[in-house]
């Protein structure tokens, strides 16, 4: 989609199978909005220069089965509102995961991840870097790779960090408290 003098977006409502989708901001805002049930898209889904383009999930048990905004071409914001498995690598500058999710590829949040919904459960399954993190009330990330934040607040949320069988002391907590 090509966002124009308008925001625009395209909204998917059943599967979809595409090479690559580019989301072209120009002046405006351009998304894509996966709205229907237990839908997979399968391809790759790209912003069309960094930081551009916003995905949005609003359908539960949506799959997105190719990668999502690596390199120069990440978008600007990931949205999850549903049930939803990632099962390549994503990056965006922020993500907003407000239903259980499973990223099974690497995360790279370039300045945000926020779990802000009460009961949410994140799964990172792979070394993930999520940017300046923040759980809210009743919210969890599990990560069973290596786990790179700028900054992790956690109001009352709960990180579960799980150590590698075949690596000794991986789990490194660094920084301060005032």
């Amino acid at each position: 989609t090509t966002g124009g003098a308008e925001s625009s977006s395209v909204t998917v409502n059943g599967n979809l199978t595409a090479t690559t989708i580019v989301l072209d901001k120009d002046t405006n805002d351009s998304s894509l909005i996966i709205a229907g049930t237990d839908t997979t898209i399968a391809g790759t889904i790209d912003g069309a220069d960094t930081g551009e383009g916003i995905l949005k999930i609003t359908g539960a048990g949506t799959t997105i089965s190719g990668e999502v905004g690596l390199g120069d071409t990440d978008l600007a914001s990931i949205d999850v509102n549903a049930t939803t498995t990632f099962s390549s690598a994503t990056e965006a500058v922020a993500y907003t995961v407000d239903a259980d999710t499973t990223f099974t590829g690497a995360v790279l949040a370039n300045t945000s991840f926020a779990v802000a919904t009460s009961g949410t459960d994140v799964t990172l399954s792979a070394a993930s870097n999520t940017g300046a993190t923040t759980l809210a009330s009743g919210t969890s990330i599990t990560a069973n790779g290596i786990l790179t934040t700028a900054d992790t607040t956690v109001t009352s949320g709960k990180l579960y960090l799980e150590k590698a069988s075949n690596v000794v002391d991986n789990i490194i907590l660094a920084g301060t408290a005032e």
